[in-house]
């Protein structure tokens, strides 16, 4: 049985890989077009572009490697089916299920190398990534033209920027309120603007004023004309805000959650964003329990009935995560429920049909 345990694995190789590439094409392009406010005058080079693609690779692997089983199991028992070869199994003696085991099995593992990628991979080549990402951004504005900002530091600090000037990387308009560790205002620093040379932001034409501790001023305001200021963190804290979940690992979610928290705001919908990111890796097991008897029973409509079938079950599972991800972004339901409710439906529905096959 290893002997044919061997035959069906190699058969979900090169549909794998196509469903793989094919899909990792379909998802680059789309984190390319999130990228493109980055390109304001052509202010990026190509080369830090391909380096940052190159490095979202094993990211976006993550998110394809279900449809690739998909694709994969949906082929190979098409395939089989039509050549006689799943008849001339079983007249030795074995089971639809003990066919689609192995394929199971491969699927499983495809699943486990998935999250260990989330956890051992991504979050190093998302690191990398990010560091081309803020070499992009030396180069690129401050930020897409915007105005009335708020935000907030690592370090616990609150910035207001009446305008943000992509043309000339300035800030206009900056207030900063500097809190102790008890959330008391110690104190406020204006300015007409704020400008950037490499990573060191100054401060230019403005004031402080500091508190005490019961929020009373401490003296006149103390005027400058030029002050350094560390802005550069939150900068980039405002730029992962600005990024979608979509282009953030599971580290990065994770800690821009914990911050957006203690900083008093709300992250049920990162958290939501969360879960999917490791709900998804786990839908290569949930799609290889479904494929599987599809395919066999629909295999006589055609050599491509295994491919509209992964087409249709791809389709039907993305609608189940678009509802799931909208009710659980609206906080209708937990974000553990949305997003793990498509994996438990459809996985009920494959093992229901692995069940009745016959």
């Amino acid at each position: 049985m290893l002997l044919l345990d061997r035959y069906l694995l190699r058969n979900l190789v090169l549909p794998f890989f196509i469903g793989l590439v094919t899909f990792m094409v379909i998802m680059l392009a789309e984190v390319a077009w999130r990228m493109s406010g980055l390109l304001i005058g052509q202010r990026v080079s190509a080369a830090l572009l391909a380096e940052y693609f190159l490095l979202s690779a094993p990211r976006v692997a993550v998110w394809s490697a279900p449809v690739g089983i998909l694709v994969a199991v949906s082929m190979a028992m098409t395939s089989l089916q039509r050549h006689g070869e799943v008849t001339a199994i079983r007249g030795a003696g074995a089971s639809l299920t003990r066919i689609e085991g192995p394929w199971l099995v491969g699927a499983a593992a495809v699943s486990a190398l998935a999250v260990w990628m989330n956890q051992a991979v991504v979050p190093k080549t998302t690191a990398r990534a990010e560091e081309v990402f803020e070499q992009m951004t030396y180069q690129a504005p401050v930020a897409k033209q915007a105005w009335d900002e708020l935000f907030r530091s690592p370090d616990g600090r609150l910035f207001y920027v009446h305008k943000l000037d992509a043309e000339q990387n300035t800030l206009e308009g900056v207030t900063i309120w500097a809190f102790d560790e008890r959330g008391r205002l110690r104190s406020m620093t204006v300015a007409r603007r704020a400008a950037v040379q490499g990573r060191r932001w100054t401060l230019i034409d403005g004031y402080t004023r500091r508190f005490d501790e019961r929020g009373e001023p401490l003296g006149p305001p103390e005027p400058f004309q030029h002050q350094p200021v560390e802005l550069w963190e939150a900068i980039h804290q405002y730029y992962a805000e600005k990024r979608t979940p979509y282009e953030m690992s599971i580290t990065e979610l994770r800690d821009l959650a914990r911050v957006l928290e203690d900083s008093g705001r709300d992250a049920h919908q990162l958290r939501v964003h969360l879960h999917f990111k490791y709900s998804i890796p786990c839908a290569a097991l949930v799609f290889a329990l479904l494929a599987g008897p599809l395919a066999h029973r629909y295999a006589r409509l055609g050599s491509f009935a295994g491919l509209v079938l992964a087409i249709v079950i791809l389709f039907l599972y993305n609608g189940a995560r678009s509802w799931t991800l909208a009710l659980g972004l609206a906080g209708s339901i937990p974000p553990a429920v949305a997003g793990w409710l498509p994996n438990v439906l459809f996985g009920a529905v494959g093992v229901w049909l692995m069940a009745t096959q016959r």
